[in-house]
């Protein structure tokens, strides 16, 4: 018996043909599908013969076959394998060591190497149900979640990032936590696959259930200006359909999206009845109409953390106790406002209207043509002839007063305007973002800028206050009206202003908003003393006596008093504060589904162009497979149940098939993506027969299903091969020799962390930012944002398991691409596994394995038994779970020697591999030592045997 190389592993996992070689299959072999039509899926005799393809006929369950080696058997897999082996005239391999056991099952279960203890606790455990024991254990591990939701986020294209050129960042973590959990806590599959396909649409459906539903938000989103966002929506549902139909039914359906399907009894009608599923979905993104500016994005859930929500109940008991305290009448308020009415209706007259001396606009200052502004007799200022998109309006006044606490813009209308209103634009509004005063002294003109702007009244609230300037700066929103009516603003000084000599005012308008030609045809400025500028309200109320205001008039006018009294100053001032608060709690969200209130008219697309209608078509699901219950709602949910039902062929095969190439690195359809007529036949008919209705007869457990695959003597065997297994099986299709392959990306990086004492357990959360190399986000156009500059991260989160790695499509994580994973715009059904120098150089080089072989060196020296062989062989144990034999212990024993006196002979050298990566070292730290079990570790990690499940 010999190991397999790491060539050999290669070949015995290799990917199944392409698609291309399976079409040089002559069509004859399959005479039930030649040609068929629309017209053949309403019952001809074709149809009739293609139901005979053992996969659209439902799964019955068989007896199990007899064998001759009873002994071997441990549970019902293993009597349909040793059938099919005792068949060929072959034997199975003997059981794998349990050093060998353990690690495969750790591997397979939880993604992660055991620890030495565990290793020796399992070896010292001789009870009859040890193994058994060991896979209860490991099943309730948390870490079991986290590695079976790494093989579902490829099935569900999560990715951090939203794809396309501009691929910004997303928020989409808390739908990966959601599936971890699902996994932990054993969610039956198929309440896994409702929720996830119309969690949404459950009644009164929890959060976690809207949650789930983020499955179908993995699709890409193409956020781009100018991007047309019906085609983009067309594609993600496009994308929801072919995902849909790979992952649960195993089809090939997206051939059927231009045509009917080649070689499968599926039809473009079909395929688009399918599609009318998701087609009353609200859309990923809303964009305006022209496509330019994204307005927001689609259905989002918002999920507070426990401590979150306590906190927001509490801020929002806070405000309604505010509020009640705010709107309560009580009679000194009424004392105060007959005093206050008193004050403001006298308080017009204390304005003065300022006589412009100079005025101009920003293109007069550069000498081009624009607006032409005059004075009129009431001191307005008047706009007529070019009308710009955007303008800033100058005017200078001098005035004798001083103690100036406030200044008025009036904007008026004109019969000659559009709506007759006080503006130029067609629509009739008017927006201010920008106001500016400098003041100086009139006499000798020494300017001195007045002090900034403290506050903004308006009259109205179609009179919108967004932010007003202060005196330095302009901002980008500013006061607007719509009504095209007279109205004020006025601006409060912090403190009063003026010069005795009188003071020389020059007062800037900022005319510059987003929308163009919001500039007003006649205005005129006031300034006052009053000390209470800012005190106002609509005359048609104040001017009618209290005697015959009406309820609501006075009420009116009550709600605005409590509103501006300093009685409740210190009330509305910690309102606002709760209230800043509460906007400010950094809540997480995620992206959800959400049904549409009217539903789309869906229609055949020829030729797959959606801008090339067909026919009209509805909700509905392919005749060859089992119908859809009548009286039931046409919608995500009745599909999802569909999709589950037990009489459905297809579900349960493709699911256990799937689970089991997990296992043994092919499923039992090596084509799992292929269930049709072009898929490879399964290897042992009856065996996934029997696992789908075990698996639907156990209330579709998947734990209970792994366990049952885990503890069958056909997974406990050796993969050790023999010349004669090679000869007649190359690739294991007949399970006569235990799995033996390399593990996926994220399970290399996990194991050296974890080897290294380095790995960070937490479960869940956000995602993170390991160290990769400066540049790689470099041709990536979403470099350029904010968020999706990879900084690495400094404490803990750096060790995280490669799970929540940030994964942004358009550069995926540097390691994880040259070890073969996908990029997660589309599903990915399996994984290729390849060799290459790039990944032996990966895990010499790259600095996580450089700090993780760092801290390794470190357990060897400060765990294990003095002694250069003691520290070897814990080394060794703790990377591949076994005990070394002679030669690769001495010969570890000998790098180390041929190391130390190395670096004794060059203490830089030493200290160059040693101290960017020094973690938490001693005192008395022997830095030759360290880097010579530095060396040794590095081959430690590198070693096959340390990334690959044997």
């Amino acid at each position: 018996n010999v190991c397999l190389t790491r060539d050999e592993v290669s070949a015995s996992t290799a990917p199944p043909r392409s698609i291309h070689a399976k079409l040089t299959v002559p069509t004859e072999s399959f005479p039930a599908v030649q040609g068929r039509g629309a017209a053949e899926q309403e019952g001809s005799a074709d149809v009739a013969k293609i139901k005979t393809h053992w996969a659209y006929v439902k799964p019955e369950r068989p007896d199990l076959p007899k064998v001759q080696n009873s002994v071997w058997v441990k549970n019902s897999i293993d009597n349909f394998v040793l059938a099919r082996l005792e068949k060929e005239g072959l034997c199975p391999s003997p059981e794998a060591s349990k050093e060998t056991l353990i690690r495969r099952l750790s591997l397979d279960l939880t993604g992660l190497p055991p620890s030495v203890e565990q290793v020796d606790a399992f070896l010292a455990d001789n009870s009859p149900d040890a193994y058994e024991k060991l896979a209860d254990r490991l099943l309730a591990s948390s870490h079991y979640g986290e590695h079976w939701a790494r093989v579902w986020l490829d099935l569900a294209r999560y990715a951090d990032t939203n794809g396309y050129e501009r691929d910004r960042t997303r928020s989409m973590w808390l739908y990966r936590d959601w599936v971890i959990e699902a996994f932990n806590k054993n969610m039956p599959f198929d309440q896994f696959t409702i929720e996830q396909i119309a969690g949404d649409l459950l009644p009164n459906a929890t959060l976690q259930q809207h949650i789930a539903t983020g499955f179908h938000r993995n699709t890409m989103i193409n956020d781009e200006p100018g991007a047309y966002s019906e085609d983009f929506r067309v594609a993600a549902i496009v994308d929801r359909v072919n995902t849909t139909a790979t992952v649960w039914l195993g089809t090939t359906l997206e051939c059927a999206q231009c045509h009917d399907h080649k070689y499968d009894p599926f039809t473009q009608k079909e395929y688009y009845q399918l599609f009318a599923f998701f087609n009353n979905d609200e859309p990923d993104i809303l964009a305006d109409a022209f496509n330019i500016r994204l307005l927001s994005w689609g259905p989002q859930a918002r999920v507070p953390t426990p401590q979150q929500a306590a906190q927001r109940e509490r801020w929002r008991d806070e405000i309604a106790r505010l509020e009640k305290v705010l709107y309560t009448h009580t009679p000194e308020l009424d004392t105060a406002q007959t005093r206050w009415e008193q004050e403001v209706v006298g308080d017009e007259a204390s304005w003065t209207v300022l006589d412009p001396t100079t005025f101009q606009n920003r293109f007069a200052a550069l000498s081009v043509a624009g607006a032409k502004l005059t004075k009129t007799d009431d001191k307005s200022i008047l706009a007529s002839g070019e009308h710009p998109d955007r303008d800033v309006l100058v005017v200078e006044a001098t005035t004798e007063q001083t103690g100036i606490t406030g200044v008025r813009l009036q904007v008026f209308t004109h019969p000659s305007l559009p709506l007759k209103g006080s503006t130029r634009s067609a629509n009739g509004s008017v927006v201010l973002n920008g106001f500016k005063i400098e003041a100086s002294p009139a006499a000798n003109g020494e300017e001195e800028e007045a002090n900034p702007l403290h506050s903004v009244s308006g009259v109205k609230p179609e009179q919108v206050v967004f932010s007003i300037a202060l005196a330095d700066r302009f901002s980008d929103k500013g006061w607007a009206v719509f009504d095209g009516k007279n109205h004020k603003a006025v601006f409060v000084m912090e403190k009063p202003f003026g010069f005795e000599q009188g003071t020389k005012l020059k007062i800037m308008l900022s005319l510059e908003s987003e929308g163009k030609q919001h500039g007003t045809r006649r205005f005129h400025l006031s300034v006052t003393t009053s000390e209470n500028p800012g005190i106002r309200m609509e005359k048609s109320i104040l001017s009618i006596p209290p005697s015959r205001r009406t309820d609501a008039q006075q009420q009116e006018l009550a709600a605005y008093y409590r509103c501006i009294t300093p009685l409740l100053q210190p009330t509305r001032d910690r309102l606002a504060e709760v209230r800043q608060s509460l906007n400010g709690l950094e809540i997480a969200t995620t992206l959800v589904m959400m049904q549409r209130a009217e539903p789309r008219t869906t229609h055949i697309h020829l030729r797959g162009n959606f801008l090339h209608k067909g026919k009209q078509v509805w909700p509905g699901v392919p005749a060859i497979l089992h119908p859809m219950p009548g009286g039931v709602p046409r919608n995500r949910l009745s599909l999802s149940r569909w999709l589950v039902d037990r009489d459905n062929p297809l579900v349960a095969r493709v699911t256990v098939s799937r689970f089991w190439e997990q296992i043994f690195g092919r499923g039992i359809v090596e084509t799992s993506e292929d269930f049709g007529t072009r898929g490879e036949p399964p290897t042992h008919p009856k065996l996934i027969d029997w696992l789908a209705t075990e698996f639907m007869r156990t209330d579709w457990d998947m734990k209970g299903l792994l366990r049952l695959i885990l503890t069958s003597a056909t997974y406990r065997q050796s993969s050790r091969i023999t010349p004669e297994l090679w000869e007649r099986d190359p690739y294991n299709k007949l399970l006569a020799r235990g799995p033996r392959f390399r593990v996926e990306a994220e399970a290399i990086r996990d194991i050296a962390l974890a080897v290294s004492g380095l790995l960070n357990r937490k479960i869940g959360g956000p995602s993170v930012f390991p160290p990769q190399a400066e540049g790689i986000l470099e041709n990536s156009f979403g470099f350029y944002e904010l968020k999706a500059r990879w900084v690495n991260d400094t404490d803990e989160d750096r060790y995280r398991r490669g799970l929540y790695t940030f994964w942004k499509r358009t550069a995926p994580y540097p390691s994880f691409l040259i070890f073969d994973a996908p990029r997660r715009e589309v599903f990915t059904v399996k994984r290729a596994r390849t060799n290459t120098p790039l990944q032996a150089l990966t895990t010499l080089n790259d600095p996580t394995f450089v700090e993780a072989a760092v801290g390794l060196a470190q357990r060897m020296m400060a765990e294990a038994r003095p002694g250069v062989r003691n520290r070897a062989l814990y080394g060794f144990r703790l990377c591949v779970s076994r005990m070394p034999d002679g030669y690769e212990l001495a010969s570890l024993v000998a790098l180390y020697t041929e190391a130390l006196k190395r670096f004794k002979r060059d203490m830089n050298a030493a200290k160059a591999l040693v101290s960017p990566y020094e973690l938490n070292p001693p005192a008395d730290l022997d830095v030759p030592k360290l880097a010579a079990w530095v060396v040794v570790s590095r081959v430690l990690l590198n070693l096959d045997e340390t990334i690959t499940k044997g």
